[in-house]
């Protein structure tokens, strides 16, 4: 368990208030970045405008932008929540970190790769993902057991046929590796880092924790006071960690900016 801290600690402390200074300076990052995914569009004769006319079924750009659109959607909730909230709750900054950590890293996972092969196995696995969970919700809303894709599925044949149409991708799994693989994986296409970065997936791990409400997280990475006690145990009141907090709101904001840097960089003209 994380020690308790003091009211004085709880309420100021020195670390909290460099943090307060420094994630406005940060935030500062995050609409540039959504004005770039904004304006970005891929060139003809582009690493990327090949790649898209590989993937016809859902094109490799298109999946990478989708995602991190999404994760700058979620930085930048993050940033209106800390910029503009009179207070700071004590989770939901973590779990839209989180978010914005997994769209960066797994767009990374995604155009990371030098060569067209493998960019374009991997939207197919992607696209293959998409449509298992989509068949998946059809299900439970019809009150049925998902039991994975037909094997005669129009979609899945379409994506069989688009991979073995690349003689080095023919017979290869269309099964995604799992969220943790592919962050692990995209790691080495990260560039930013601040001093004493932790890895991308690290960062996703322990942000998950706090999304989930997982115990051993919630000790380990929130500040808490002592607020009352009894015969059986003691109530503590938890707030976030502003400090553990803009350090992976800036890392995430990093990682955001390698994908969206790569994207212009395989979508420009040779």
């Amino acid at each position: 368990m994380a020690p308790l801290i003091s009211d004085e600690e709880f309420q100021h402390g020195r670390g909290r208030e460099i943090a307060a200074e420094y994630f406005p300076l940060v935030s500062e990052g995050v609409e540039p970045l959504i004005d770039r995914l904004q304006t970005f569009k891929v060139q003809p004769r582009s690493s990327l405008a090949g790649d898209d006319r590989a993937s016809t079924t859902d094109a490799v750009s298109h999946q990478a932008r989708g995602l991190l659109s999404v994760g700058a959607d979620h930085i930048k909730a993050v940033s209106d929540l800390l910029m503009k909230a009179d207070t700071m709750p004590a989770f939901a900054g973590f779990t839209l970190t989180r978010s914005a950590l997994e769209c960066a890293g797994v767009a990374l996972w995604l155009i990371g790769p030098p060569d067209r092969d493998t960019r374009v196995l991997r939207a197919i696995q992607l696209s293959r993902e998409s449509l298992n969970d989509s068949r998946r919700l059809a299900a439970t809303a019809a009150g049925a057991k998902h039991r994975g894709l037909e094997p005669d599925d129009p979609y899945l044949k379409q994506f069989e046929e688009m991979r073995d149409a690349r003689p080095n991708n023919a017979g290869v799994t269309l099964s995604a590796p799992s969220i943790t693989d592919r962050l692990d994986a995209a790691e080495v296409f990260v560039i930013r880092h601040t001093p004493e970065q932790e890895t991308l997936l690290m960062q996703w791990q322990r942000t998950s924790g706090l999304a989930h409400g997982r115990r051993h997280s919630i000790w380990q990475h929130s500040n808490a006071r002592l607020h009352s006690a009894d015969h059986i145990g003691f109530q503590v009141r938890v707030t976030g960690d502003l400090v553990a907090l803009t350090a992976h709101f800036e890392s995430a904001v990093n990682y955001l900016e390698d994908g969206i840097s790569l994207l212009e960089q395989r979508g420009a003209a040779p």
